[in-house]
């Protein structure tokens, strides 16, 4: 990896609340690291939300931090299958509440 290039790590996750019919508890986090060290990280609460929705919300805030930054060089990493095979062009979004994000 070039260095100097800001490496950013995301994940989401949401949980159902315990009084049924309350939704969920979703919330996202990040880290970045340039040249190994970490020098930001963002933590999120986004409500009630999918585990997804966290995801693509967690990985949208990454790409908002790196332009807000003046990043000229990002690499990505994530744990989501779908988030990461969908922004990578390998797997259409089919879900309607997604293609917005």
């Amino acid at each position: 990896m070039p260095a100097n290039t800001a490496v950013y790590f995301f994940d989401g996750g949401s949980r159902a609340l315990r009084a049924a019919g309350h939704g969920r508890n979703a919330s996202f986090g990040a880290i970045l690291r340039v040249n190994s060290v970490v020098v930001a990280r963002i933590a999120v609460q986004v409500g009630d939300k999918t585990n997804n929705e966290a995801e693509y919300l967690g990985v949208l805030e990454v790409l908002r931090h790196a332009a807000r930054s003046g990043a000229d060089k990002i690499c990505v990493y994530g744990d989501s299958k779908l988030v990461i095979s969908q922004l990578n062009g390998a797997w259409k979004c089919k879900v309607a509440h997604l293609a917005p994000l």
